[in-house]
């Protein structure tokens, strides 16, 4: 193989993977990713502010979600006896 037809051999995969890239493109590659999303829009979030009632209420909810997952455990636990 030469350095001609190593070019030739490139440009036809290249072509093929473009050709496969475009078959299984949904759309979707185009659209912001989250990241990207959350950096434009991160003014906004930087604006927000908990209050100590709302931390009460996160930090009851999250006891209470650890508290269910528990009895769900024991329940597993129960069932296989």
């Amino acid at each position: 193989m030469n350095a001609e037809t190593f070019k030739v051999w490139c440009d036809a995969y290249k072509e093929r993977l473009r050709i496969e890239r475009e078959a299984k493109s949904t759309g979707l590659e185009n659209k912001p990713s989250g990241r990207q999303l959350f950096e434009k829009n991160k003014s906004a979030f930087e604006d927000l502010t908990l209050d100590a009632e709302d931390l009460e209420t996160l930090d009851t909810s999250k006891k209470n979600s650890e508290i269910q997952q528990q009895v769900e455990e024991l329940k597993e636990d129960n069932d296989d006896f």
